[in-house]
């Protein structure tokens, strides 16, 4: 009898230290439950790979984060027409067509006649520039106007031509009241760019989105840091005030229009801004941040610094390029997949043998 209670005392000795090691693990990643088997085997994946790649307890390398559909939602409902979805970046140039009475500044590359025509110039680029604009082929068949990869970018790009930077930054307080991270952000990947950034990873974040939208999106009065109490990139927190923010204490690489200074205000130009994809090679991927875009910042990243690419997080076939390069990098890299279930060739990745034990799909862990 007493060899049982003592079998039964370090058995629950034992279950009692695991379910505390569990409870400080998740300590760090506040969004995710260490209760449930599938989050717990996820949370312990990352956190062995933190630790494989500190020194002292510092991390070393660079981890790169996509932005829509991996750190935030990109099948928002459009107010217009719910059963429309689109993306936070399309979603803002929508709201501000939506707006323009309030915020007449918005938007002025698309001034017209009358707000209501304004409103209507924005929304119908938008909707080209999304591709969800369609035209007649035949009587039974319709096909959608899409764009090329270039001219939506570069488009997509040079959205705010003429909006000064701090015009942006009030805009976007309003956009992010109606449209919140309280209901978009993907807080569980959050947690993982925050526990990375604490432990003293070089955290990036790149995306085919402007990096002034991203910046007001995390660092705004109602962005992703002042709602969940995150402190992700605060390098770019003056996002009006300081046009020469994105260097390497700021970390969000985007898709933007070069920002000009006249008679001492910042405002967006028509120019694209390349600055993350210089000396792009083939020249036929046009400098944009997509695709292999995404690749050679990476590239030009880990040459500037002097430090191994050993994580990648994306969702869709844009991160393609990005993930198989990461893998490829080190036999040590990491790639995270989230809801890549929409994806085709990304998703090849996740079942070919270059992931092996080191890709995990957040919504099916193994």
């Amino acid at each position: 009898m007493k060899r049982q209670l003592f079998a039964l005392t370090i058995l629950s000795f034992a279950t009692f230290t695991y379910a505390e090691n569990n409870h400080q693990l998740c300590r760090f990643y506040p969004h995710w439950n260490c209760n449930i088997p599938s989050e717990l085997v996820v949370v312990q994946q990352i956190e062995t790979f933190i630790n494989k790649h500190s020194v002292n307890g510092k991390g070393k390398g660079i981890v790169a984060f996509d932005w829509d559909g991996t750190l935030y939602n990109e099948h928002i409902p459009n107010p217009d027409q719910f059963s429309d979805t689109r993306s936070g970046q399309s979603l803002w140039h929508i709201w501000g067509a939506n707006h323009l009475k309030q915020y007449p500044y918005l938007f002025p590359a698309f001034k017209a006649d009358s707000i209501k025509q304004q409103s209507i110039e924005i929304k119908m680029h938008d909707k080209y520039l999304e591709g969800k604009m369609f035209q007649p082929v035949d009587p039974n068949k319709i096909d959608p106007l899409t764009p090329s990869g270039y001219d939506k970018f570069s488009q997509i790009a040079t959205f705010e031509n003429g909006m000064t930077l701090r015009q942006m930054q009030v805009g976007m307080r309003g956009y992010l009241q109606d449209i919140s991270p309280k209901e978009n952000a993907f807080t569980k990947i959050l947690d993982i760019a925050q526990r990375m950034q604490d432990k003293g990873f070089v955290v990036w974040v790149i995306s085919g989105s402007n990096p002034y939208f991203l910046a007001n999106a995390i660092n705004g009065s109602n962005g992703v840091n002042k709602i969940f109490g995150y402190h992700l990139f605060l390098g770019c927190d003056d996002v009006a005030g300081d046009p020469k923010f994105f260097n390497l204490r700021c970390n969000l690489a985007g898709n933007g229009a070069k920002v000009v200074r006249i008679n001492n205000v910042y405002s967006f130009s028509g120019i694209y801004d390349d600055r993350f994809v210089k000396n792009a090679i083939p020249s036929e991927d046009r400098l944009i941040i997509d695709k292999y875009g995404k690749q050679l910042f990476l590239q030009q990243l880990a040459q500037k610094l002097q430090l191994p690419v050993i994580f990648y997080a994306g969702n869709s076939d844009g991160d393609t390029y990005a993930m198989n390069y990461t893998l490829n990098n080190s036999t040590d890299s990491m790639g995270l997949f989230v809801q890549p279930t929409q994806s085709t060739t990304f998703l090849q990745i996740l079942k070919s043998p270059i992931c092996n034990d080191r890709c995990v799909d957040v919504e099916n862990p193994r």
